[in-house]
């Protein structure tokens, strides 16, 4: 007997009054384990779910500056964050201010630059902060510029000058040049019926050097075949044609007020005018 109880007391309750046992203990003892485990479980869980060792909620990843010693503190830490992070928009466009950098400065120099409106309008658009705008705009356009990836900023004083050079004279050479080019393309368009889009590109090459020694040499070659295309053409002869008058008609070389005009021009047109027409 003495065996028996040294054997198995750790798990029979005995009865004071009669010596048996009920296995009561044993349960007790399943319950209790039963209990350490679940709150074993209950740690591990708040650990997985953002949990720490004091119960406080603490997202994985947060950064230990916005912990709080209590939720309510750790939430009003990260609202302050968001507040601090939201960037200041102006009402409209004109809150953004810009000074390109020097790479820029040949694309950029026109206060009311269409280009550099619509990147102000997707910058307040996407929430794109004024102060740090600019960096902006010339990292977006920097590198591709220096790369050669966009084409030149439009110079009108660099082609005078370039054409001036090919042409071997000087400014006024080169001025005069333009003018006969602009006349003659004009005059092309309107010959060739070319659609609208296409005349103006080949006007549009009237501005540019090569542009206008290309319209040079499409003019001399119709001269060596007898067709008046306007420009020096229009000294050929004493008087102008009917379609040749009629091309010049919204010529800006005839019209006095005019920075292009020209009083020669204008002689030979109206004395052409009054041969043909007698008036």
């Amino acid at each position: 007997m003495t065996h028996l109880m040294t054997t198995y007391s750790p798990t029979i309750l005995y009865s004071a009054e009669d010596g048996t046992g009920n296995g009561n203990a044993g349960n007790g003892g399943e319950e209790a384990a039963n209990g350490a485990g679940e709150g074993a479980e209950g740690v591990s869980g708040q650990e997985e779910h953002g949990g720490d060792s004091t119960g406080l909620y603490r997202p994985e990843g947060l950064d230990e500056a916005f912990h709080g010693e209590t939720d309510q503190e750790t939430i009003d830490k990260l609202m302050a964050g968001i507040s601090d992070a939201k960037p200041v928009l102006p009402e409209d466009i004109t809150g953004y201010d810009y000074s390109p950098s020097d790479e820029l400065k040949d694309y950029f120099e026109e206060k009311d630059d269409p280009i550099l409106n619509a990147a102000k309008s997707a910058a307040l658009k996407h929430g794109i902060a004024p102060d740090v705008f600019q960096n902006f705009i010339n990292d977006t356009f920097g590198d591709p510029v220096a790369q050669g990836l966009i084409a030149p900023a439009y110079d009108p004083k660099k082609e005078m000058d370039t054409l001036a050079n090919m042409l071997g004279g000087d400014a006024k050479v080169a001025e005069k040049a333009i003018n006969d080019a602009e006349a003659v393309a004009g005059n092309i368009a309107q010959t060739l019926k070319l659609p609208e889009g296409a005349g103006a590109f080949f006007q549009g090459m009237a501005e540019t050097a090569p542009g206008v020694m290309i319209i040079r040499a499409v003019q001399g070659l119709a001269k060596e075949r007898g067709i008046p295309l306007g420009g020096n053409d229009a000294g050929a002869s004493s008087h102008f044609s009917k379609e040749q008058l009629e091309n010049l008609g919204a010529d800006p070389r005839i019209n006095p007020s005019s920075g292009k005009y020209d009083a020669e021009l204008r002689k030979k047109y109206d004395a052409s005018f009054q041969a043909l027409y007698g008036e």
